[in-house]
């Protein structure tokens, strides 16, 4: 029999498929009407059984509505998507299968999807191995295993070569917190962390919250190349998860925050069950917490004594902010009189978005005045 946490979809494992469901829901198009993408493949590796006792729907199915949403929206649009679920209990697959099928359109071409009951760590090798002849494909993978055991950094850095790939992975930061430097620390657990950085790189101490901010500190020195960004999970006071977002796109980047965001208006940081438990939709909206990064913006300038708006884009999104964070503080410099914009715009435009600041750049300079 299952455990009841197995058998419904908890609260907390709600807001961890919330979050991949509002992020896929608005990269999908990006990816899909991108010239340089024929094809979109993404993995679920640890899918489970899609609907729970609650009616709760799990990662495979959110992945699937997303992408039938999208293509019933798109009826030109020529893009490939392709579908892997799997779970090494074949039970579950063979639950998941016929709920998945009924839902994708038996006309639809675009939409592949196959199923596996493997082991993840035989399934993987595979993947890479395939991703490094897929031409024009992208790829995202959603890692939420039963455990920790089953994963390296070594592996998601594989997965992460080449530039055309996503991972999402989720870990039991509390139990992994208490399991770190005990003589019964498991092998698999001490590798993970080894793979990292030695024990000079872990606070020694501290909370399931230092471990947090640890690990992604490590991620972010591991992979410089690309974007990394955490969102935590607190079940209850004594439980914390964590969701580590790794991708080498800065727009893929700015959607997830954005996803982040819209399950917490407040710091773009996690999700809280006392928060989930007083939610009220009447409620006023809290004021986003952005002094963290009015001082990263004050300390731009003091640095360089004037800062670009594509510079300003980048260390917003590395920041955990979104550009409309770092519009609030330049407005207030500007009503102020303080700020200077060469060339000069029109008063309230900043220009801090992928497309002026990225895609087709128009640098603006910012600089104080005293």
């Amino acid at each position: 029999m299952m455990k009841a946490s197995q058998a419904n979809l908890l609260p907390h494992s709600e807001a961890k498929v919330d979050l991949l469901k509002r992020y896929l829901g608005a990269y999908v198009g990006i990816l899909a009407n991108n010239p340089f993408t024929d094809v979109v493949e993404i993995y679920d590796y640890f899918c489970g059984v899609g609907v729970f006792v609650n009616e709760k729907h799990g990662s495979p199915l959110v992945i699937t509505q997303v992408i039938c949403d999208f293509l019933k929206k798109n009826p030109g649009n020529t893009t490939r998507f392709k579908c892997h679920f799997n779970d090494r209990d074949a039970a579950k697959i063979e639950a998941l299968e016929p709920t998945i099928r009924a839902i994708v359109p038996k006309n639809e071409t675009r939409f592949q999807i196959t199923f596996g009951n493997e082991n993840y760590l035989e399934l993987l090798p595979k993947v890479i191995a395939h991703q490094k002849i897929s031409r024009k494909t992208k790829f995202f993978h959603f890692i939420d295993p039963y455990g920790y055991k089953d994963v390296c950094w070594s592996q998601i850095r594989t997965l992460l070569v080449g530039s055309n790939s996503e991972v999402l992975l989720f870990q039991p930061s509390t139990f992994l917190y208490r399991f770190k430097g005990k003589a019964t620390t498991p092998d698999a657990l001490k590798k993970f962390m080894d793979e990292l950085g030695d024990d000079s790189h872990w606070p020694e101490g501290g909370d399931a919250w230092s471990h947090i901010a640890a690990t992604t500190s490590l991620f972010r020195s591991n992979y410089p190349e690309g974007f990394v960004d955490s969102f935590t999970i607190e079940k209850d006071k004594g439980t914390i998860y964590c969701l580590f977002f790794f991708t080498s796109h800065i727009l893929g980047f700015e959607k997830m925050l954005e996803a982040k965001w819209t399950l917490n208006d407040s710091t773009g940081r996690g999700w809280h069950y006392e928060v989930a438990l007083t939610d009220d939709l009447f409620a006023k909206k809290p004021t986003p917490q952005v002094k963290e990064l009015k001082d990263l913006i004050y300390n731009l300038f003091a640095e360089s004594g004037s800062v670009t708006n594509g510079v300003l884009y980048e260390q917003t999104l590395r920041a955990g902010f979104l550009p409309k964070h770092s519009k609030l503080i330049l407005e207030t410099l500007e009503k102020a009189g303080r700020l200077r914009k060469m060339p000069d715009l029109k008063k309230g435009a900043f220009l801090i978005n992928y497309d002026n600041a990225m895609k087709i750049p128009r640098i603006i300079n910012f600089s104080l005045l005293p």
